[in-house]
C-alpha cells in the first residue's frame, strides 16, 4: 500500500506496532531519569492519587469476586458533590494530614461492592474509625444524580 503521494509504502500494523516499540524503547533507554521524575509528580498530583486509590479498591474487590464497576468520572462526580471534603468530618482533602479514601458505605467484608451506589470518599481518620461497620454519610438521592442528571 502507498501513501497518496506514492512515495514510501504504508507499514502494516504489525510493522507499525513494531516500529512504534522500538521508538518507545530507545526513548526510555535514554531518557530514565526524565520519566522517573514525570512519574512521581504524577503519582503525587491529586489525580495521580485518586487514580491509584481506585486502583487499589479495584484490586480488592476483584480479589474479592464482588461487583466492580465503580470509574473514575463517578469518583471525580462524588469528589465535586461532597465539594472536595469527607463526607463526615467535612475536613477538606489535601489540607493537612486529610487524604481521600474510597469508603464502602455497606463494607466489602459483608459483601459490599465497588459500585457507585456503595461507596462514599472519607479521610482516611474518619474511613479508619469506621471500620468494617455500615454508615452512610452522604445523601442516598446522590448516587442516584450520576444516572439521571
Amino acid at each position: 500500500v502507498l501513501h497518496a503521494g506514492g512515495a514510501s509504502p504504508i507499514p502494516s500494523y504489525d510493522e507499525y506496532a513494531a516500529i512504534k516499540n522500538e521508538r518507545s524503547q530507545n526513548y526510555k533507554a535514554q531518557n530514565k531519569e526524565k520519566i522517573r521524575i514525570a512519574n512521581r509528580e504524577y503519582i503525587q498530583s491529586e489525580h495521580g492519587k485518586m487514580i491509584g486509590r481506585l486502583k487499589t479498591a479495584r484490586y480488592r474487590a476483584k480479589k474479592s469476586s464482588l461487583p466492580n464497576t465503580l470509574t473514575k468520572e463517578q469518583v471525580r462526580f462524588l469528589f465535586e458533590k461532597q465539594e472536595g471534603k469527607c463526607a463526615r468530618c467535612k475536613t477538606v482533602f489535601g489540607v493537612g494530614l486529610a487524604k481521600m479514601e474510597i469508603d464502602h458505605i455497606f463494607p466489602q467484608s459483608m459483601g459490599g461492592g465497588l459500585v457507585f451506589e456503595n461507596v462514599q470518599l472519607l479521610c482516611r481518620s474518619c474511613n479508619a474509625k469506621k471500620r468494617d461497620s455500615y454508615a452512610r454519610y452522604i445523601p442516598a438521592f446522590v448516587s442516584l444524580e450520576i444516572n439521571h442528571g
